[in-house]
């Protein structure tokens, strides 16, 4: 992987807000009338997918797109299971497709955002071109490599997401968030606080203790990913399922090769 290096930063005092612990995350509040009706169907929308994913055998998840992108950012990345969870739960929440079967998709109630973490704004613009130039070649934008390679070659030149990683995995390392994105500052684009801001990767997973998951989560979401809603809950729980299926699948794998040995 082509990795954009940043130039080391100074760090800062983490600053906390009072209201909530990482482990007390605010929930973005349900509104009323037509825009309430719609959280409560996005809600059970989630939750009918959450309890499809729940489901899968081991066997049936090791034939999933996300069985394939933990395989390759396990193997070939050098990531973390932990952290490959995290980033593709990201995505699950994104394109709300809950094994990533499709990833070229635009976003849902007619928003703005296309493709594996539905890219909107300045993101979308270079992804567009991509994509022109991957459907001229005869590709397939729903292939899960060629998505991956898309997010972590081309996309997001503003942040160094490897340089992140390890500044989050490694406790001898650091990173230093942005200021003016939400892990330091607290709160979304639209102004959703997230109940706490972190001015480096050393406090923050310092902060979340043993829950490197959530840490994880909780960095993609305010550095990476940036939505306007954060869904933090979601985030956490798609991240939970892939690496608890994963696992799953890992086990079984190694339980089929010994019975064949």
């Amino acid at each position: 992987m082509r990795s954009r290096r940043q130039r080391p930063m100074q760090s800062h005092q983490a600053q906390r807000l009072p209201q909530a612990t990482p482990q007390q995350q605010p929930q973005a509040q349900q509104g009323r009338g037509r825009r309430g009706n719609a959280a409560l169907l996005d809600q059970l929308q989630l939750a009918e997918a959450n309890q499809q994913v729940a489901a899968q055998t081991p066997e049936a998840f090791s034939k999933t797109n996300l069985y394939t992108a933990m395989e390759r950012l396990t193997s070939q990345e050098g990531w973390s299971d932990e952290f490959a969870a995290a980033w593709l739960g990201q995505a699950v929440v994104e394109t709300g497709k809950t094994n990533l079967e499709q990833l070229d998709v635009l976003e849902r109630n007619g928003g703005a955002g296309r493709g594996m973490f539905q890219y909107t704004g300045a993101r979308r613009h270079p992804y567009d071109r991509a994509r022109r130039q991957a459907l001229a070649n005869g590709q397939d934008l729903n292939d899960i490599n060629w998505q991956i390679d898309y997010a972590l070659e081309k996309d997001n030149p503003a942040m160094d997401l490897d340089a992140m990683r390890q500044g989050l995995s490694d406790p001898g390392q650091n990173y230093t968030f942005n200021r003016h994105w939400g892990v330091s500052t607290g709160k979304t684009p639209t102004g959703r606080s997230y109940g706490n801001r972190f001015n480096d990767a050393n406090r923050l997973m310092s902060a979340y203790g043993e829950d490197h998951l959530g840490g994880y989560t909780r960095a993609l979401t305010g550095e990476y990913t940036r939505p306007g809603e954060h869904h933090i809950d979601r985030r956490n729980a798609a991240a939970k399922r892939i690496l608890d299926n994963y696992r799953a699948a890992k086990r079984l794998a190694q339980q089929q090769q010994e019975r064949a040995a």
